[in-house]
């Protein structure tokens, strides 16, 4: 069985990150995308950082999460960044063209705009 572990913390009064540990993949993502949008959601939260360190595998499904929940950050308000994304991780992210998009926070694109499911 796949296992993920989600650690939040504060960095200050107005970033919150977000440490995870293990796979993501279809049987963890709900939690992996739940961990993410708490952070989101915190008050007076203006940036999260998603901390990949500890994660050793990410599928496709993780990196859709990943996306709606920088998606439901901009409409916050707040911006979301990943780091210490490594391995297949970084792989994952760099093949599926999110890489520069999640680890830089001042990345152009006007993320807000968009809908992650294409509609």
């Amino acid at each position: 069985m796949t296992q993920l572990t989600v650690h939040p913390y504060a960095r200050g009064s107005d970033v919150r990150h977000v440490a995870m540990a293990g796979e993501v993949d279809i049987s963890t993502c709900a939690q992996f995308a739940t961990g993410i949008t708490d952070a989101i959601r915190h008050p007076e939260v203006n940036h999260v950082v998603v901390d990949l360190d500890d994660v050793t595998f990410i599928d496709a499904q993780a990196v859709h999460a990943l996306m709606r929940c920088r998606w439901a950050a901009a409409r916050h308000g707040t911006t979301l960044t990943v780091a210490n994304a490594h391995d297949i991780v970084e792989r994952v992210l760099a093949v599926t063209g999110v890489m520069n998009g999640v680890t830089d926070p001042d990345a152009s694109d006007d993320v807000a705009d968009l809908d992650p499911d294409g509609a």
